[in-house]
This record gives structure tokens, C-alpha cells and sequence, in this order.
């Protein structure tokens, strides 16, 4: 599960109700479609942050929250890389973006009259990092992006409502929201969570440029009222079908190194490419 779907997932949560307590670990088991072996990854919060710990199916991604000063970092432990992603990173990459997108479009259009054999070699060149059907959607025009509410089911034992994350008519991503009561979570830890919900809401809204790159557009989350924890994400997009479900609660208090960042990792700048 890639991080934008992460993020939004957590974008789409509203303010928490309050106990005495501090920290809160949610686990969650992460399942590719058609594949046994399962990876688990979770969300802690403490002390003004939250680490996305096991991020998607590989396990080998976290992602940092930090209110102070505000931003994500994305720790790659395959790479042995950490990423920075904040308001000045993104417009860095919205000046590179409006330089390209006349030439994506353009390469867009070409890439519509390959053969297979011609798309197999230019994907070959441009690396599995660079998808062409993203690039081709370029050229077309672009597709809204909508949130949809499509009713409720029962998942971990608990009762949630569904909403879809539709590009065009296409559902590209399932979440599933639990009453935010039966989440019981402190004062402190839900300021944190929305001033995360804050933090993203404002990089969707900065990201337009790149977003729009890619021929798609993201949807209007202001206008639309979803409250509550994610329990379960489904990637419907079909690039890496999968769902991610929550699988225990912890509220036991977390060590004060528990969210730190590892020492010894190269520093990497965000990238319009993977």
C-alpha cells in the first residue's frame, strides 16, 4: 500500500474523542491479493507523532509524523534511505512538474500508438518505476477524483461504514471507518492526529501540479464528512490489489526511543519518479 493511500486513509479521519491515558498502537495485517504470507505493519502515536511502522506489503517502509517542525519522513529500510517530505519539498517538485507536463503529455500521446512489443522496450528504458499507463493518462483528459460512502459491514468484529475512493467510475480504494468511540485515545495523541489530518489535507491541496501531471484530480475532502479509525483498506486500483486490516489495539505507554529514526541512513530528496 503505497503512502498516498495511506495518508488519505488517515486524511478521511476526524477528531478523536478523549480518555486520561496516553499512546495508542494500532496493528494492522497486511495481505497482496492471490498471496498467503501476510506482513504486519502498524500506526503508534506519542509524544506529538505518529510512525506508520511496516508501511504496505513489502514491511520494509516507515513513515514519520513530526509536528515539530511539521513533516514526514519516509524511512526505507530495503535502501537503507530516509525521504523529507514537507510544503517545501512538494513545491520543489511542483516547479519540476510544470517544466514536464508538456513533455509527458506529449510522450502520452505517443505511447497510445505503441505496439505491445514497443511498449515492452520503452517500459524496459524507463524502468518498472515509471509505469507507461501512468504516463499515457497524461495525454487524456483529466479524471476526477471522488470519495463515495457505500454503506457498512463488519470487519474485525466491529461494525464500519465503507467509503470509496472512486477515480472516474472506478473504486481504486476501499476504507472501512469503526465509531471513533470504540478507538479510545488521549487528548494529546488527538491533537497529534489532527494536526496530521491538517498536514496532509494541506500537501493534497499543494500537490495539485503533480497530481494533475498524471492527468488526475484530486477530490474535495472539506465538503465531505467521514468520521472515525480505519479498520480495514482495500487497493481496488489493480497495480497492488490488496487490503490492509487492523488486527490489535495497544494502549500500553511506548518507550520514549520507541519512535525514532534509525541511525546510519543516507538521505534521499523526494522525487517525482519512484
Amino acid at each position: 500500500m503505497n503512502f498516498i493511500v495511506l495518508c488519505f486513509a488517515f486524511v478521511l479521519t476526524s477528531a478523536l474523542p478523549s480518555i486520561t491515558s496516553a499512546d495508542i498502537l494500532l496493528e494492522y495485517v497486511a495481505r497482496k491479493a492471490g498471496v498467503t504470507e501476510s506482513t504486519i505493519g502498524f500506526a503508534a502515536i506519542k509524544d506529538d507523532r505518529i510512525l506508520f511502522k511496516g508501511a504496505g506489503y513489502s514491511g520494509q517502509i516507515d513513515i514519520l509524523y513530526r509536528r515539530d517542525p511539521e513533516g514526514l519522513v519516509i524511512v526505507d529500510h530495503g535502501k537503507r534511505t530516509m525521504m523529507t517530505v514537507d510544503e517545501q519539498e512538494i513545491e520543489r517538485i511542483n516547479q519540476q512538474a510544470r517544466y514536464l507536463l508538456p513533455l509527458v503529455q506529449s510522450l502520452g500521446e505517443q505511447i497510445g500508438g505503441l505496439s505491445p512489443d514497443q511498449r515492452k522496450k520503452w517500459q524496459k528504458l524507463l524502468g518498472e518505476g515509471i509505469p507507461l499507463d501512468m504516463i499515457a493518462r497524461a495525454a487524456g483528459p483529466v479524471v476526477p477524483t471522488s470519495v463515495a460512502s457505500t454503506g457498512e459491514k463488519k470487519v474485525a468484529g466491529m461494525n464500519c461504514r465503507v467509503v470509496q475512493i472512486m477515480r472516474g467510475a472506478k473504486p481504486v480504494v476501499e476504507i472501512c471507518f469503526v465509531d471513533a468511540a470504540a478507538i479510545k485515545v488521549s487528548d494529546k495523541d488527538a491533537e497529534t492526529m489532527c494536526a496530521f489530518f491538517d498536514f496532509c489535507e494541506g500537501l493534497a491541496g499543494k500537490s495539485m501540479v503533480v497530481t494533475g501531471l498524471f492527468g488526475l484530480a484530486l477530490p474535495e475532502l472539506v465538503s465531505f464528512d467521514v468520521k472515525g479509525i480505519p479498520v480495514e483498506l482495500v487497493d481496488l486500483s489493480g497495480r497492488n490489489m490488496g487490503a490492509m486490516t487492523l488486527d490489535r489495539i495497544d494502549r500500553s505507554s511506548l518507550s520514549p526511543d520507541f519512535i525514532e529514526l534509525p541511525v546510519g541512513y543516507r538521505m534521499v530528496p523526494l522525487t517525482l519518479w519512484p
